[in-house]
């Protein structure tokens, strides 16, 4: 799947168990379901990526749920290959739910880019639907090469 140049891989496509795994990290905190959820990305990884990038959770939602997911996955990824995460990118506090919301109902959400990063990044995160959050980060990012690699796929970038 490709955004324009930006490549985009997932480990599951976002039905049956993947999504029950997705929820069980998102909601309910389930490190092993983030762990195999890691697991099946690091198959997707492009050659040449130099470091991982999570797409980090609002502060409020981190505090309310326990977890970062993304953060998590780009953890275990890193473990699982030895690349480097970098935490790249700041969230904002809080920002409107997007999850089940329609695509002209999304919006851009607010990161802030926390320091440079290296050519050839790959951006982490859990679910892609409509890919707002993942074009918000790229947005900032200002990488030379940045690939995208996600947990479960519902949709696509547009």
């Amino acid at each position: 799947m490709l955004m324009g140049e930006i490549p985009i891989e997932a480990g599951f496509r976002h039905s049956g168990a993947a999504v029950r795994l997705v929820h069980n990290l998102k909601y309910r905190r389930s490190l092993a379901a983030g762990r195999v959820l890691a697991a099946a990305m690091v198959s997707g990884l492009q050659p040449g990526v130099t470091a991982l990038v999570p797409a980090p959770r609002s502060l409020a939602r981190r505090i309310v749920h326990g977890v970062d997911q993304a953060r998590f996955l780009a953890v275990e990824l890193g473990r699982l290959t030895g690349l480097p995460v970098i935490d790249a990118l700041s969230a904002p506090l809080w920002w409107r739910r997007q999850a089940g919301a329609a695509r002209q109902d999304r919006h851009m959400i607010g990161f802030r880019r926390t320091c440079e990063v290296p050519p050839d990044v790959v951006l982490i995160d859990d679910v892609l639907t409509t890919g707002m959050t993942l074009q918000s980060a790229i947005a900032v990012l200002d990488a030379r090469r940045i690939s995208v690699l996600v947990a479960t796929a519902a949709g696509s970038m547009e």
